[in-house]
């Protein structure tokens, strides 16, 4: 008898310690981030997005346009640099966060290699498992400033099924 009145605190501090470090542990978040490429004409897109991020934390999506072609060519864009528009979609494509920018439209000088980039930065508040949407839409000319439907290459690309989980 005088055994168990022992063991009895014991167990009880031992069940209140496991009880209290399961509490408080934060989940385990995953640094890695997923790149996809599309290829369309003489462009490269690339999209980073990253596979978990924890709740209410930043939620970096990387995206750039890389001009492979071998002439010169005038990139026409929009004028505050964002070409990339993205969708963040819970269960059945209800859009719980968008990011859409305006068309104006900016010329822009680039030769085989240059790449412009760009980053956006949003954080979310509730946890689960979303799809990111990212929709390109530029153009392309061999003519600076020119906006006749003869002259223009419309680009466009639609990425989904990028997977992002909050925990």
């Amino acid at each position: 008898m005088h055994f168990i009145k022992r063991i009895n605190p014991l167990l009880v501090l031992t069940v209140c310690l496991f009880v209290m470090n399961g509490c408080s542990k934060k989940p385990e978040i995953s640094n890695e981030k997923v790149t996809t490429k599309v290829t369309n004409g003489d462009f490269v897109i690339t999209v980073k997005t990253p596979k978990e991020v924890e709740v209410g934390k930043k939620i970096e999506l990387e995206s750039s346009i890389e001009y492979i072609g071998t002439k010169k060519t005038y990139l026409i864009h929009r004028s505050n640099g964002k070409d990339f528009n993205y969708s963040i979609t819970k269960k059945h494509r209800q859009n719980i966060d968008e990011i859409i920018y305006p068309i104006h439209g900016n010329d822009q000088n680039v030769k085989r290699g240059d790449v412009i980039s760009e980053k956006e930065v949003i954080t979310k508040n509730k946890k689960g498992t979303y799809e990111i949407i990212v929709d390109v839409n530029f153009a392309s000319s061999n003519k600076v400033y020119s906006r006749k439907k003869e002259d223009l290459k419309p680009i466009k690309v639609k990425i989904e099924g990028l997977q992002l989980k909050i925990k």
